[in-house]
């Protein structure tokens, strides 16, 4: 199953996605990550209202992919901007054709938060750019 969101943003830059859309950052964007346990960068551990998970973190063209790669369902989700810069896509991917509606709606949810999250957290420029001026919003829990 596929979801997707687009979101109207003039002005963001894939840079701004692949500098802020970390694993460390990801409740700050989405309330359905609870807590992230750890993050070496490619790699982290999180808790979400679907359980404990590995998830994978890879710079794509024009924006992120994430995967939780011990997910049932082979949970995956990206978030790029079109070339022209006016739009972020949110894309949301499970390896099954029909699913629970309940859980079916929690994804639905998630992508939701993930449009909001972006929405309201993400700098339309670099960090270069404003020179450490942007606050991001962050929620890191590291262990090691």
């Amino acid at each position: 199953m596929e979801f997707f969101e687009e979101i109207q943003y003039p002005g963001v830059a894939a840079e701004a996605l692949n500098e802020h859309l970390q694993i460390y950052a990801l409740p700050g964007y989405c309330h359905i990550i609870d807590t992230v346990f750890s993050d070496s960068n490619s790699i982290g551990e999180i808790y979400s209202v679907w359980g404990q998970f590995i998830v994978s973190r890879q710079e794509i063209r024009n924006g992120i992919r994430f995967a939780s790669i011990d997910c049932p369902h082979a949970f995956a989700w990206t978030s790029t901007c079109h070339d022209d810069r006016n739009m972020l896509l949110i894309h949301c991917t499970i390896n099954d054709r029909e699913e629970d509606e309940e859980f079916v709606e929690s994804i639905r949810d998630f992508v939701s938060e993930w449009d909001a999250g972006l929405s309201n957290g993400l700098p339309k420029t670099t960090w270069h750019d404003v020179c450490c001026a942007v606050t991001l919003p962050m929620n890191r829990r590291d262990t090691y």
